[in-house]
């Protein structure tokens, strides 16, 4: 029966079948609604007709009931079940349905005594949706071990997807890399069985990572419980020690192929939105497992969440709700809030519009429309400053993308921009962004830590900085190609000899990774594609009434880079931007007047030490 077999559980002095159908999960477990249960028949890999319990938050739907929009199939690992998912449903809006199902002799469903490898749990979970009549459209979302099974549904059902959501999983052992070391313990035949199955020891262990090493706070105990819930006996834990078994960590196990081809598939999803959430505390799937996905998807979106571990969903609590916004985002299904998404608006009719360009519209425009006009100033201490026309700017930004591409930066890479703000970092910004790069921006208020973590996170392939930032990159083993920025006239020379690039990036390209504040907790990084900038510059435009005869004061560091994207012209102070605190009255009366500046953005600590310093420039 392709490869079945009956597993039998020691009981004393006989041997029991281990069989018994699915069930609905005991009343009261915390958060779980009792109306999304429901058992489903499906014939599994075998052909024989198994019971599946699985959460539905359109499980109560009558015939004639409005069809939903899109349908979110959410698959769970080892050793939990589909409660993992239950904030995604109660969140969830009506037009949107969420199926999180429970594995066969997983969770609530059908304990049948038979072994089950990956190709046959992606047999069995494609014959439930074919059982319950699923056509699309539909993204998947899948955690641990789920995450191949998952995918190996998607990558069968291309017509019907319209996205993947992947949270700390894996495909692929990176190599020279050793496999987690809790999973080689727990894997090894003298304990397998002892930790999972013949005790609850991987059970607890696994909601026992969710915050208990990382904070004060761990997870309440009525919820732990409520994960071990459906792993009681050691005759309900059989397939969890089986899970761990199957993971084809030597050649020529028997799930190798299966997953090797999983793992080749996933590069052809190069069409599909995708979306990464993760923590990178995890012991099991750290940052190299999420490196690994970045590399086979390197269109898809990341979310890391600091301080986060093996249960992600429980341990950030914003994910439902970055997950809901980009569903909306990506697949025009509502979101539950009335806040959009970043880079989306609405007209008066509430119609939801995304803008179709990108940051280097303006530029571009103003080169052309403007040649001889100043588009950025930077003052000095002493008064004057250097003063660089659209056509020069426009240029530079040519020049060092050829170069930078000659270099080694490619489309779709991230390069780590260690510069302070003024000419040489919007040049360098706005190349990147001709190549089809993308900018990682972290702020030195971060703190050395703050700032290892963060740019070690974003995972850039270049480091561009002045000397200064290259010494910090290296001691902080910041990852890379190092490239100074006192190489960037050689390189711009270089690159004027091969022209623009014939090509630029799309509104959906990424375009820079920037951090919170860390104020509230680690600095978390931020992803913005071209047209969620550019819709944020259009909005500022229009709210202000920008026009090309207006001139910025740039005493905040995002709007010396911004400057040349609203397409007007911009004055840096002499002050030190990162240091709000050091922009006194003189300096900005000296850049407003080089510009006849119109627009002052700085912040409420710049604007009280220009009140404090008022005195000295009354006096001059």
């Amino acid at each position: 029966m392709h490869g079945d077999r009956v597993r039998t559980e020691r009981g004393g002095h006989r041997d029991r079948l281990v069989t018994d159908p699915a069930r609905v999960p005991p009343a009261g477990l915390p958060g779980l609604d009792p109306r999304w249960s429901r058992i489903v028949e499906a014939p599994d890999f075998t052909g024989i007709t198994r019971s599946w319990h699985l959460l539905d938050t359109h499980a109560q739907s009558e015939p004639g009931d409005e069809v939903p929009a899109l349908t979110v199939l959410c698959v769970h690992g080892n050793p939990t079940w589909s409660y993992l998912w239950r904030s995604l449903l109660a969140s969830a809006p009506r037009n949107m349905r969420i199926i999180a199902v429970d594995q066969l002799d997983m969770g609530f469903s059908d304990r049948t005594g038979v072994l089950r490898r990956l190709a046959n749990r992606v047999d069995d979970l494609c014959s439930l949706t074919d059982a319950l009549a699923i056509t699309g459209p539909v993204v998947t979302v899948a955690h641990d071990w789920g995450g191949p099974i998952s995918l190996g549904w998607a990558l069968r059902h291309r017509d019907e997807l319209r996205g993947v959501v992947l949270l700390n999983t894996a495909v692929h052992q990176p190599s020279g890399s050793p496999a987690p070391s809790i999973i080689r313990v727990v894997r090894s035949k003298p304990l397998l069985r002892l930790n999972t199955c013949w005790t609850d020891i991987f059970v607890r262990g696994t909601t026992g990572m969710s915050r208990s090493f990382l904070s004060a706070r761990r997870m309440p105990k009525d919820v732990a419980a409520a994960f071990a819930a459906p792993y009681r006996s050691a005759s309900r834990r059989q397939a969890i020690g089986d899970f761990v078994a199957d993971i084809p960590l030597e050649s020529g196990h028997p799930s190798s192929a299966a997953l090797d081809a999983i793992a080749a598939g996933v590069r052809g999803l190069g069409t599909v939105p995708a979306l990464l959430l993760w923590g990178p505390n995890d012991p099991v799937f750290s940052d190299r497992y999420l490196a690994d996905f970045m590399d086979r998807l390197p269109h898809a979106d990341v979310h890391r969440y600091e301080r986060s571990a093996h249960l992600v969903i429980e341990d950030a609590p914003n994910l439902v709700s970055d997950l809901l916004s980009w569903l909306a985002d990506r697949t025009g299904a509502d979101s539950p809030s009335p806040t959009l998404a970043p880079g989306l608006g609405t007209d008066r009719e509430g119609t939801t519009h995304v803008r179709e360009t990108t940051l280097l519209h303006s530029l571009m425009a103003a080169r052309i429309a403007r040649p001889d006009a100043v588009a950025l100033a930077e003052m000095s201490t002493r008064g004057s400053g250097t003063r660089i026309t659209w056509q020069a700017l426009g240029d530079r930004v040519d020049q060092l993308a050829a170069g930078l591409r000659a270099m080694g930066i490619e489309r779709g890479d991230r390069v780590s921009v260690l510069i302070p703000p003024g000419a040489d970092l919007i040049a360098v910004v706005y190349a990147c962004w001709a190549i089809g790069a993308s900018v990682v921006i972290a702020d030195t208020g971060l703190g050395i830590a703050g700032i290892r973590r963060a740019i070690r996170g974003a995972r850039p392939r270049h480091v561009i900085g002045v000397p200064a930032g290259l010494v910090l990159a290296r001691t902080l083993a910041i990852p890379g190609q190092r490239i100074s920025s006192r190489s960037l006239a050689r390189i711009a020379e270089q690159g004027a000899s091969r022209g623009a690039l014939a090509e630029l990036p799309n509104a959906d390209s990424e375009a820079v990774v920037v951090f919170t504040s860390g104020a509230t907790g680690p600095a978390k990084g931020v992803v913005y594609r071209h047209r969620q900038v550019a819709a944020t510059v259009d909005l500022l435009r229009e709210h202000y009434g920008l026009t090309e005869a207006d001139s910025l004061v740039a005493a905040f560091a995002p709007w010396a880079v911004l400057g040349p994207a609203l397409g007007i012209t911009s004055v840096i102070p002499a002050m030190d931007v990162t240091k709000p605190r050091t922009l006194t009255a003189s300096a900005l009366s000296q850049a407003v007047s080089s510009v006849n500046g119109t627009v002052l953005w700085a912040s409420p600590a710049a604007l009280a030490n220009v009140i404090a310093t008022e005195g000295r420039l009354s006096a001059a």
